[in-house]
């Protein structure tokens, strides 16, 4: 397990490199990257919660390969890189959460896919005439159509 933290950990100083950008620019990029990424795959309104728990427990197994491979916690580049990693997932999630539920009872209704759907029993007096009235009228046309 010690080798396997020691490759994953050569890996990281290779993209660390390659790139030229340094340890806190990554973590920003890779949990904006799993967060967007887990988001797009949720398939759900509340989609940010889930994606952004998967956030934590990337960054947390990446923090235990980094403990294994260090043989030491440091706990000031350990908070610093959570914090990296987490903030705009953090963000993202509260935005996205706080949009889906203020959205929540403004669905599409679902025979036209047009138009906002009430609350069950919602809907003014004048409403249910006019959909009584409806009713009546298109009785009234598919019985003279019939007679003809």
């Amino acid at each position: 397990m010690i080798e396997l933290a020691h490759v994953y950990h050569r890996l990281i100083d290779y993209i660390t490199v390659t790139t030229g950008m340094n340890d806190a620019i990554l973590h920003i990029h890779a949990g904006l990257a799993i967060f967007l990424i887990a988001y797009c795959f949720s398939g759900r309104a509340y989609g940010a919660v889930p994606a952004f728990l998967i956030v934590v427990a990337c960054e947390l197994g990446n923090e235990a390969v980094d403990w294994l491979h260090l043989g030491w916690v440091d706990w000031p580049d350990t908070l610093s890189d959570i914090a990296n990693t987490l903030f705009w997932p953090a963000l993202l999630m509260v935005v996205l959460c706080f949009r889906a539920s203020a959205h929540a009872n403004c669905r599409p209704a679902p025979d036209t896919g047009a138009g906002l759907q009430l609350p069950a029993g919602g809907g003014s007096a004048s409403g249910r005439r006019e959909k009584s009235r409806n009713r009546t009228v298109a009785a009234g046309m598919t019985d003279f159509i019939r007679s003809e």
